[in-house]
């Protein structure tokens, strides 16, 4: 195979060049438009990401979007500075900014512009590129374009760099692809659940009468609170104690803090069952969980029991999925949105009988499966990308020319 050479940027690309500062609306669409920085991210592009140039400055207006070109943020904040994207068509009516540059193919050498953006969009590209941002600002960062320019990478030939392409693109169609189809499922669900939990469609064969209620009627609203921190002898237990943090990043199966005997008896912290629904009152206010193991809570959280007889948990869970931001568009407070237990107890809620509740849940519970699954298979085949980059663009791993994934 052929030996990879170094060779600098400005051998491979027809220099850097970057649009011009115009004066845009975020009002209407269509039309000559000014990309957001935002428009590029790890190697993609969304031509989504502009905002209407207003028609004083449409004459100034230049460097519209070419295809087959790379897009670099020559100025962002640290993290994101350096950022690229793959252009694969004209745009005719999108221009530039004066923060990002264009690069194309220069003439003669042969390089893929997918390659190069898939180079700079990974860690090592990326890293390199960030490492050559200059400015004392914290908060904004600037990459000289000499220095781009004059930064040399290890290129193979013309037609191996095509053929990691394709094999990368490869890669990246069947994540767009699994991305596509979450959106898509969890369309359907949101549809199945303006029809399932109103009513207006009845599971199988049922079809008895809904009553009207308030939560408050059906469930036990229950506050938790925090056991003292300076008491080391609360902390380490083996009592999973759940805070906003753990709705945030939600794991059924425990929590980020515990705590022991001790504190939860000392504090007004409280043990709630497994499978109970435990509610968001703060920040995240309408988010909704239930943790497959006992857990005390916080006094940013809320549990809600409910009869067995009466109402479903599983329902209850998918309902606040559904209608927990009417709770939060009513949340207040001064500096952090919060809702109280009146707020609670007083929302409005259409139940059907137990049994139907319960088929309900199934039927929603098997749709949250399918989207975990293909989140699952999404997360796969980014981890694959990722490593399949690391070998490919390094030459660690070799590609025969003509092969793609």
């Amino acid at each position: 195979m052929t030996e990879w050479v170094y060779r600098s940027v400005s051998d491979l690309v027809d220099g850097l060049t970057a649009g011009v500062s115009v004066r845009s609306t975020g009002d209407g669409s269509g039309g000559a438009s000014v990309l957001k920085t935002s428009a590029i991210d790890a190697g993609r592009f969304d031509p989504r990401e502009a905002k209407p140039i207003l028609p004083i400055d449409l004459p100034r207006a230049k460097c519209p979007v070419r295809a087959h070109s790379m897009i670099v943020s020559r100025m962002n904040t640290p993290t994101l500075v350096g950022n690229v994207g793959y252009v694969d068509q004209d745009y005719d009516d999108l221009y530039l900014p004066d923060r990002l540059w264009l690069a194309r193919s220069k003439r003669g050498s042969g390089t893929d512009m997918r390659w190069l953006t898939y180079y700079f969009a990974s860690q090592p590209g990326a890293r390199r590129l960030r490492s050559l941002a200059t400015g004392t600002s914290g908060s904004m960062k600037n990459i000289p374009k000499d220095r781009v320019l004059n930064l040399d990478i290890a290129t193979p030939s013309a037609s191996e760099q095509h053929a990691i392409a394709d094999a990368l693109a490869d890669a990246d169609a069947l994540i767009a692809t699994l991305e596509r189809l979450i959106a898509k499922k969890q369309a359907i669900k949101l549809g199945m659940m303006q029809n399932l939990l109103t009513g207006r469609t009845h599971v199988s064969s049922f079809s008895g009468q809904w009553r009207s209620t308030t939560l408050g009627d059906v469930v036990k609203v229950v506050g938790g609170g925090t056991p003292s921190r300076s008491i080391s002898a609360y902390w380490g237990g083996r009592i999973p104690w759940a805070t906003i943090k753990d709705i945030s990043n939600f794991n059924p199966h425990g929590t980020q803090e515990y705590i022991t005997p001790a504190a939860l008896q000392a504090s007004s912290a409280r043990l709630v069952s497994a499978g109970t629904l435990v509610l968001a009152a703060r920040m995240l206010v309408g988010k909704a969980v239930r943790f497959d193991v006992d857990v005390a809570i916080n006094q940013d959280l809320k549990a809600l029991a409910g009869a067995p007889d009466v109402v479903d948990p599983a329902y209850l869970r998918h309902w606040f999925d559904a209608y927990g931001s009417t709770l939060a568009s009513s949340a207040g407070g001064s500096t952090v949105a919060g809702t109280s237990t009146g707020q609670i107890k007083a929302m409005p809620i259409e139940l059907p009988a137990l049994d139907e509740q319960q088929a309900i849940a199934t039927v929603l519970d098997d749709a949250d499966s399918e989207v975990a699954a293909l989140r699952t298979r999404l997360k796969k085949a980014q981890v694959m990308k990722t490593g399949m980059m690391q070998e490919l663009l390094t030459g660690r791993t070799r590609l025969p020319i003509g092969v793609s994934l």
